[in-house]
């Protein structure tokens, strides 16, 4: 008895929740994700003369995107000896796109935008677990929302199911840690950050 209630204090005290911040690089987010859907951009073949003259009127740069901004929350319970955790993840990218009127003598340059907000739940496994260093995989589901202004500035709007599956995490630190994980969906291909747990 003497030798179990100090052993059920330290797993009372042990940090059960953690939150972190993150970035995420090469999401699905964009044309990854219409590639995927059979939305892809269609060949440039012109079937009018006006989509001719539109299509060599403007020289349009290629899309830029921010790295996905997210926010974490992870809440972590035992069954037996594995250890999982149930979370969710807020995120938000951005993405721009140039376009340059040929004709143009001065500016002549109109910018389209797109904002992506996702929310996914996600639960997580750690086939290792230490207070130092934990190795976890994990799942995400979620809905994401997409605005887009075109270079017009008409405004439209789409939902969409989302899904990213970490194949590999990495996190080193008890109290305040760091990351970085190797994925694919709508998160990032790589993702690095930096948590608290409590």
């Amino acid at each position: 008895m003497m030798t179990a209630t100090p052993v059920w204090g330290q797993e009372e005290t042990e940090p059960r929740h953690e939150v972190a911040f993150d970035l995420g690089w090469h999401t699905l987010n964009g044309d990854d994700w219409n590639d995927c859907q059979g939305y892809a951009e269609p060949s440039p073949y012109y079937s009018t003369p006006l989509e001719q003259y539109r299509a060599l009127k403007y020289e349009t740069h290629d899309k830029k995107y921010t790295p996905s901004l997210q926010v974490q929350y992870h809440r972590l319970f035992r069954l037996g000896h594995a250890t999982f955790a149930v979370g969710a993840t807020l995120s938000y990218q951005y993405e721009s796109q140039k376009r340059i009127d040929r004709d143009a003598q001065v500016g002549g340059i109109d910018t389209r935008g797109g904002t992506y907000l996702n929310m996914l739940l996600s639960g997580r496994y750690y086939p290792l677990y230490r207070p130092q260093v934990r190795i976890y995989t994990e799942l995400h589901i979620g809905r994401g929302h997409w605005w887009e202004s075109d270079y017009m500035g008409a405004i439209d709007s789409s939902s969409h199911t989302l899904f990213h599956v970490t194949i590999f995490g990495l996190s080193v630190g008890k109290r305040v840690f760091g990351f970085g994980e190797f994925g694919v969906g709508h998160l990032g291909l790589l993702r690095t950050g930096i948590g608290y747990r409590f």
